[in-house]
């Protein structure tokens, strides 16, 4: 699992525009970037169990940490 730090920087790479939240096309980038093509709904799945304010956005603490639960969990990948 990853440490605090090293989660803030993790999220500070994918969220390219800089606004604090991860768009779903933020998430699907990422995912490239870490070598994993999976269709959009995919990633669209993860986004939307991540939501829980139902805004469109994965931001807060609690909805990030769900997210990398859920990538870990569903997919096996354990984000570096």
């Amino acid at each position: 699992m990853m440490s605090l730090e090293q989660f803030r920087e993790w999220f500070k790479r994918i969220d390219t525009n800089g606004d604090g939240r991860i768009s779903k096309q933020e998430l699907e980038e990422a995912l490239r970037k870490l070598g994993i093509w999976f269709p959009r709904w995919r990633a669209r799945r993860a986004n939307d169990h991540s939501d829980k304010n139902h805004n469109g956005l994965v931001d807060g603490d609690l909805e990030i940490i769900e997210l990398l639960e859920y990538v870990k969990k569903r997919w096996g990948i354990d984000i570096p």
